[in-house]
């Protein structure tokens, strides 16, 4: 298929056609998310909500990449492939309350990124420092609740085509500093079933439908 060149860029060498297929909108959107929209520094604090997730495992790499303390929620089936991931910090959201577990462990948090949405937003939103900012692919509202709230910013945004970033998440695949945190290859004849798995909220990393 024909693709404008500034939408393209050369697919990480140390991975497969099928794995490869599963970075550009996770990885960008995880990217875009937390540098272009949520401005994250070296040594700031960042909470990942789903931090197991196809973006969310993606934030978590990129923050801790950049020199930022990463806190990343995640049930408990998943606790070890996120600490696998370079979290500094796992909040299993099935055990007590997330804003109680977070601020316990990071007083000062810069920038929510929000994976989740619905009342996962609020926790977010709960434990960001007064003149912080939560940023969400999924709540579009989060703008509305920050208001809501009296404190912080909120903003939503959608992720669009980079090759510039595209390379540079390339680069670091290749460099061993970030990873697919879970790959499933299903057949496309199976899309219902990956659509449903999808939806559940219950996946690790991608799902990626070949034809076979």
């Amino acid at each position: 298929m024909a693709v404008k060149e500034w939408k393209v860029a050369p697919k990480p060498q140390s991975m497969s056609v099928q794995a490869a297929a599963a970075i550009p909108l996770a990885a960008l959107t995880a990217w875009q998310g937390i540098f272009d929209k949520g401005g994250l520094k070296p040594g700031q604090t960042l909470l990942v909500l789903g931090a197991s997730g196809g973006v969310g495992s993606f934030a978590v790499q990129f923050a801790k990449a950049k020199g930022a303390t990463v806190i990343g929620t995640c049930s408990s089936k998943n606790v070890n492939i996120v600490k696998d991931l370079g979290v500094d910090f796992v909040i299993d959201y099935t055990k007590g309350k997330v804003a109680e577990e977070v601020l316990a462990v990071a007083p000062v948090v810069d920038l929510v990124f929000d994976c989740v949405g619905g009342e996962v937003t609020q926790d977010g939103i709960a434990v960001v420092k007064n003149d912080g900012l939560v940023v969400s692919c999924i709540s579009f509202d989060v703008d509305q609740l920050c208001k809501n709230a009296g404190k912080a910013k909120g903003m939503a945004f959608q992720t669009v085509p980079n090759r510039d970033q595209l390379q540079e998440i390339g680069d670091l695949i290749d460099a061993g500093k970030v990873k697919l945190a879970g790959l499933e290859i299903m057949n496309l004849a199976d899309c219902a079933r990956a659509h449903d798995l999808s939806e559940s909220g219950r996946t690790v990393g991608k799902i990626v439908l070949i034809v076979s």
